[in-house]
């Protein structure tokens, strides 16, 4: 088998995952949404970077790349501020509205709509 026998890549690629698996199943936990897998996560970052970049064992540091992957695909699973928000700004207040409305908490946080 040579060096470029994709068998002998493909192990390759295989043993550098393994190795920092648990690292970055850790940073996972730390950085995930409530009822989300840290293993989906690190999956997809996975995924992300050999669709990116070929391979895992090319990058420099990958522990660090690896880590970017997966908070970049764990910020892309959460929603925005602005789509959580206007939801509540559409329904108004409640019948028995307090001194203070979702409106109220929201006016300077949505953009400013023409009425």
């Amino acid at each position: 088998m040579t060096a470029q026998d994709p068998r002998v890549v493909a192990r390759r690629e295989r043993e550098a995952v393994e190795a920092i698996y648990p690292s970055l199943r850790r940073f996972a936990s730390a950085v995930r949404l409530a009822g989300e897998d840290a293993n989906d996560l690190v999956r997809e970052a996975l995924v992300r970077t050999l669709q990116r970049k070929g391979s895992v064992t090319a990058l420099e540091n990958r522990g660090a790349y690896l880590r970017r992957a997966i908070l970049n695909v764990a910020l892309d699973h959460r929603p925005t501020a602005s789509r959580r928000l206007r939801p509540l700004a559409r329904m108004g207040p409640a019948p028995d509205a307090a001194p203070w409305t979702a409106g109220d908490l929201l006016a300077g946080m949505l953009p400013a709509t023409s009425q």
